[in-house]
């Protein structure tokens, strides 16, 4: 996923324009808009930086897509499924055994 994909996904996942990210985060308008519509795949780290915090992801992933996990391998994640993993880790390890149960039942479905 490029980057301007992956600042597309966050806004439509949360529901926002580019114009409320752009009063939010104190990135111009046409810096952003530029992300969406002529499909920019850079930007300053200091937009990777305020975007990350604004939409709550880590820079590495707001800048490449990928994250680093606890065993040092590389993921690339969606937005999605990093929402997923993000809500799965706040589970106790009693409440934990709840997802991966569906989890494992969908993944019988064919």
């Amino acid at each position: 996923m490029k980057f301007y994909e992956r600042f597309e996904s966050l806004m439509k996942e949360r529901g926002l324009t580019v114009a409320e990210v752009s009063r939010a985060t104190g990135i111009p308008y046409t810096t952003l808009d530029s992300y969406v519509k002529k499909k920019q795949n850079y930007t300053s780290m200091e937009n990777v930086i305020k975007l990350a915090e604004y939409f709550g992801v880590t820079m590495e992933w707001m800048a490449t897509g990928k994250e680093i996990a606890k065993d040092g391998m590389t993921l690339e994640l969606s937005p999605l499924k990093r929402k997923v993993l993000d809500q799965i880790t706040e589970l106790d390890e009693e409440k934990i055994n709840i997802p991966e149960a569906f989890l494992s039942s969908i993944k019988k479905i064919k």
